[in-house]
């Protein structure tokens, strides 16, 4: 037999508790989907630096090491690692390489003719990861003629060995492209390559006889510009314009009035931007340098610390130093070599967008 139904009054007093439930729950979900709206601008900025660790009796680069062999000075000051991998461990990120072919005297010309030298740089490139992209540029007598492009980004490995071997004379450029456009610099050239590539490692190979002809002014803007793109740049050394080596020390002087770097440009700018300077002399020591290299460039730790929220941004070049400090089985301190950029920039960061 059913129940008597409630009062009046106390019908009343139930609707209007229903009634209150569902209005605070109503208001509490529009508060919540108002606050999940709600943007929150958090300031991070880590600076990440690339350091390849070589044994100095092997040459052979170290993968061992551990966070606290490592320490790292900013502009003096000791930061804190407060980001860490192997080489390895870290998701990689894909190569975009720029291989720079600058010779200047005829020696060094005529070597990047010889079809053997070619092969065995074609043989080197082609075992690049099929996820990581090529390029191949002229710079016409040592810098003096913007560079022009060979190869264009690619990951298609075939047309490595067939626009070598069909490169063009080195007495003339090659034929500017359909549109007419000037050539980039350089250094404008790699600074749109980082700028479109962000999610890559970016690095160039210069061949080269160790002249590349820059006043001071655009030698030190390069260097910059590399440093603040994160771009290593390696030299392959193929010898030493034979001009330039005995008349250098008589034109030394006036360089230094007139503010032109002549000499040593490639080693320079590989020491400032922690790139790598190997030597080659015979045919197949071209290949063997360039999976050197490509090798060491996927062998780095990566180390990263956190800048302070208060930290500016000055524009000043932030000298860096990294020490490593590690023993062996027996006990004894091992013979490292660490090789890195030299400084950093303050990133421009506005801040991560996070949503509640």
């Amino acid at each position: 037999m059913p129940g008597k139904l409630p009062s009046p009054r106390i019908r009343g007093g139930l609707l209007l508790s229903i009634a209150m439930l569902v209005f605070s729950a109503r208001a509490f979900n529009g508060q919540a989907a108002g606050q999940s709206g709600d943007v929150i601008r958090i300031r991070t900025r880590v600076v990440f630096v690339d350091v390849l660790v070589k044994d100095k009796r092997t040459n052979a680069s170290v993968s061992d090491l551990k966070i606290n062999d490592f320490e790292i000075s900013d502009n003096g000051r000791l930061r804190q690692l407060t980001y860490f991998s192997r080489p390895g461990e870290k998701n990689e990120r894909p190569l975009a390489l720029v291989v720079l072919l600058a010779p200047i005297d005829d020696r060094a010309r005529n070597s990047l003719q010889n079809p053997a030298i070619l092969n065995s740089m074609a043989t080197a490139l082609a075992k690049l990861p099929p996820e990581d992209e090529l390029a191949v540029m002229f710079s016409w007598w040592g810098g003096v003629v913007p560079p022009q492009t060979l190869i264009a980004f690619t990951r298609d490995r075939s047309q490595i060995s067939t626009a070598l071997a069909n490169m063009p004379n080195f007495t003339r450029p090659v034929s500017p492209d359909k549109s007419g456009s000037s050539p980039q610099s350089l250094k404008d050239a790699l600074a749109t390559t980082a700028a479109e590539r962000p999610r890559s490692q970016v690095a160039v190979i210069m061949i080269t006889d160790s002249v590349y002809q820059m006043t001071t002014l655009e030698r030190d803007e390069m260097a910059a510009s590399l440093l603040r793109n994160n771009v290593t740049l390696n030299a392959l050394i193929t010898g030493t314009d034979k001009f330039f080596l005995f008349s250098y020390p008589v034109l030394k002087p006036a360089t230094g009035v007139l503010g032109v770097s002549l000499y040593g440009v490639p080693s320079y700018l590989a020491q400032q931007t922690g790139g790598e300077e190997v030597r080659v002399r015979k045919p197949q020591d071209y290949g063997a340098a360039l999976e050197q290299v490509i090798g060491d460039l996927s062998s780095r730790y990566s180390l990263g610390f956190t800048l302070a929220q208060d930290e500016p941004d000055d524009g000043r070049l932030h000298q860096l130093q990294i020490k490593v400090a590690a023993r062996d089985s027996s006990g004894k301190e091992r013979k490292l070599r660490v090789i890195t950029r030299k400084g950093y920039y303050v990133p421009k960061n506005e801040g991560i967008r996070s949503r509640l």
